[in-house]
């Protein structure tokens, strides 16, 4: 899958709005990002208070991460790594929901054949809604379904997250 604008645009206007953000990609492969690159696309963060926010971009492998639980703002897996088995998939699901604090994005394009072991991409759908994800689609073809995810704590009754522009211009610094 290649990491279009658009993409990119709709997975970092959405992360949650702090001064620092944290964003991991998991990617089979090279990576699809780098920092100039987040570095160039609109916040919330930016867009309420008028400042960039500092990003830092974690290249990240399963099973080696250097990050603890509720430390990411977003999860970048475009291009996933390859599972052996189904279980080693929603295991994938797991620690990138523990490692994404409240509200925290993570992309996936469940039609990436690395998710076939989950089955077909509406199964993947599934798979992120028991590990306790939300999502909207981001593209809406089908042979490329990009989908965020977020980790939902509380929210709004459309399921849209609570940021309150009062609460972050306060919180800047």
């Amino acid at each position: 899958m290649v990491t279009t604008p658009a993409d990119l645009s709709a997975f970092m206007i959405k992360l949650p709005p702090t001064d620092h953000v944290r964003v991991a990609e998991f990617a089979h492969g090279g990576p699809d990002l780098d920092e100039d690159r987040l570095g160039g696309v609109r916040t919330h963060y930016e867009s309420v208070t008028g400042r960039r926010p500092l990003i830092t971009l974690h290249q990240a492998r399963l099973g080696e991460t250097t990050f603890g639980d509720e430390d990411l703002n977003g999860v970048w897996c475009g291009r996933p790594p390859l599972f052996a088995a189904a279980e080693d998939a929603h295991g994938a699901l797991g620690v990138f929901h523990r490692a994404l604090m409240g509200h925290g994005l993570l992309y996936v394009d469940p039609a990436h054949p690395h998710w076939r072991v989950l089955g077909a991409p509406d199964d993947v759908l599934d798979a992120l809604g028991a590990t306790g994800f939300s999502f909207v689609r981001v593209r809406p073809e089908p042979d490329h379904p990009g989908v965020l995810a977020v980790k939902k704590l509380r929210c709004c009754e459309d399921g849209s997250p609570l940021y309150d522009r009062q609460a972050v211009l306060r919180s800047t610094p």
